[in-house]
C-alpha cells in the first residue's frame, strides 16, 4: 500500500510518468525452487525418475490466479508505452488449486494421482492410481500458513480495454512447460536451479559457515574464496597440518525437502557434516549415512512453501 500510494502521489504532484502494475501470481521455469509451483514440478520430475519418493505439501485446496511470466512482462511493457500513465491489474481471471497443479504435473509424466483419506485433512494422501500402495503426495502441517488466503483472483478488464492485453498462455500450457524444463534439468543431473544456488551461497556469508564448521571440526577459522561456484567441488583453505576438506552441495540429500545443503567432507575425522541453507528441516528426519545435521549457515532464503 505504501509503495502504491507513493507512486500515485509523485505522479499527481510532479507529473512523473509512473505506473503501478498489480500482477497476480506469474510463474515460469525460472521460478525459484522454494515456491510451491516449482517445488511441485521439480519433485514430480524427480519422482518419475526414481530420485524422490514423496512430495510434501500443506494446504492443497488454496486457489490462485496463476499466469505465465512471459505474458506479464509483455503487459508491463505495454503499461509504460502509454502517453498517460495509469494503474493496471494483470491476471488471468481464472482460479486453480494447488491440488489441480499437482494433478496436471503428474499427468505430464503419464502418472495419475488418486486422493485417499479425508479431504482437506492431514490424513489425505495422493497415491499412484495404478498402484495405490505407493504414496506420492502427503500433507505436512508445517507448511500450513496461519494467515492463509484461500482464494486469490484478479480482474484484468482495464488492461484488456486500454492496453489490448490478455494472457495467451493457458494454465495447462504453463504446467507443461515448467515440467518439460525441469525434466531437462533432472536428466542432465542439475537438480537445483544454478542461479538460486549461487544466490543462496553468496547470501550465506563465508564467515558464518566457516565459524560454525571449524568450531565443530576443531579447526582454526579460515576464509573461503569469494565468488566460487558451489555447484562444483572446491577445496577450502585449511591449515597445512589439518585434514583435507572440501565443500559442495549435495542435491540427493535434499530429495524430500526444498532446501540446499552444504556438505563438508574431511579426511581426518571421516564422514560428512551437513548444514541447511534455510530454516527448513528434513521432513523425515533423515540425515544420510555418516552425517550429522548442524546449522552451518542460515541465509534466509525467501520461501513460499506449502
Amino acid at each position: 500500500q505504501y509503495a502504491y500510494w507513493m507512486i500515485v502521489n509523485y505522479r499527481e504532484a510532479y507529473g512523473m510518468h509512473l505506473t503501478n502494475g498489480i500482477l497476480f501470481n506469474h510463474e515460469s521455469p525460472r521460478r525459484g525452487p522454494t515456491f510451491v509451483t516449482r517445488k511441485i514440478t521439480r519433485a514430480v520430475c524427480r519422482i518419475s525418475k526414481g530420485l524422490q519418493d514423496i512430495l510434501f505439501l500443506g494446504n492443497i485446496d488454496s486457489q490462485r490466479d496463476w499466469g505465465h511470466a512471459r505474458d506479464y512482462v509483455k503487459g508491463m511493457w505495454l503499461m509504460v508505452q502509454r502517453d498517460e500513465p495509469e494503474d493496471f491489474v494483470l491476471a488471468t481471471n481464472e482460479c486453480h488449486s494447488v491440488r489441480e497443479f499437482v494433478e496436471k504435473a503428474f499427468e505430464a509424466v503419464d502418472m495419475k494421482i488418486k486422493w485417499t483419506g479425508e479431504k482437506g485433512s492431514v490424513d489425505e494422501v495422493g497415491v499412484d492410481a495404478s498402484d495405490e500402495s505407493r504414496a506420492l503426495v502427503k500433507i505436512d502441517p508445517q507448511y500450513f500458513r496461519p494467515t492463509e488466503v484461500d482464494l486469490l483472483i484478479g480482474d484484468p478488464a482495464k488492461a484488456k480495454k486500454l492496453l489490448g492485453w490478455e494472457p495467451e498462455i493457458t494454465f495447462e500450457a504453463l504446467v507443461t512447460e515448467m515440467m518439460e524444463e525441469d525434466m531437462k534439468l533432472v536428466e542432465a543431473g542439475d537438480l537445483m536451479n544454478k542461479r538460486i544456488i549461487m544466490s543462496a551461497w553468496r547470501r550465506a556469508t563465508w564467515n558464518t559457515w566457516n565459524r560454525t564448521v571449524h568450531a565443530n571440526l576443531g579447526l582454526a577459522r579460515t576464509r573461503g574464496r569469494r565468488g566460487q561456484d558451489p555447484s562444483f567441488t572446491t577445496p577450502a583453505a585449511v591449515p597445512a597440518a589439518g585434514p583435507v576438506m572440501k565443500t559442495r552441495f549435495d542435491h540427493r540429500e535434499a530429495a524430500n525437502y526444498p532446501c540446499a545443503w552444504l556438505v563438508v567432507e574431511w579426511s581426518g575425522g571421516g564422514g560428512w557434516l551437513h548444514g541447511p541453507l534455510s530454516k527448513q528441516r528434513p521432513i523425515d528426519g533423515r540425515t544420510g549415512p555418516r552425517c550429522t545435521t548442524v546449522d552451518v549457515a542460515r541465509c534466509g532464503i525467501e520461501r513460499e512453501e506449502r
